[in-house]
């Protein structure tokens, strides 16, 4: 869907228009900060509208870009797991579960059940 989404005009229009939509909003409502995820590309970056600076963040997501924001320190930071992968080392997760939809559905009804308790 990443590759999807990137090639496609239309949704790179409405991803391009979003963000300058809440940008646009935000700046309106002297808001300084518009924090977004799920189907936009990962980003920060720092907007000035009729002279008020608006910083955009947005986490992207956890399944197609690996991405999450990190506030640390005062400071907003783009987490990318492939970097953090780099600097710690690559390792690797044998699945030897069976993740058929009966089966992923059996799990999730065994979890309600526990939290149900």
């Amino acid at each position: 869907s990443k590759r999807i989404k990137n090639n496609v005009k239309s949704a790179v229009s409405f991803i391009n228009h979003f963000e300058d939509l809440v940008v646009d909003l935000a700046a309106e409502n002297d808001y300084r900060f518009v924090v977004c995820g799920h189907i936009h590309q990962p980003l920060i970056k720092e907007v000035n509208r009729d002279g008020k600076k608006v910083t955009y963040l947005n986490s992207g997501d956890w399944v197609e870009s690996l991405t999450a924001l990190e506030y640390n320190k005062g400071l907003w930071n783009l987490y990318k797991h492939e970097d953090a992968m780099e600097l710690h080392g690559e390792f690797e997760l044998e699945l030897e579960q069976d993740f058929s939809n009966e089966a992923l559905f059996q799990n999730l009804v065994s979890e309600f059940k526990m939290l149900a308790r």
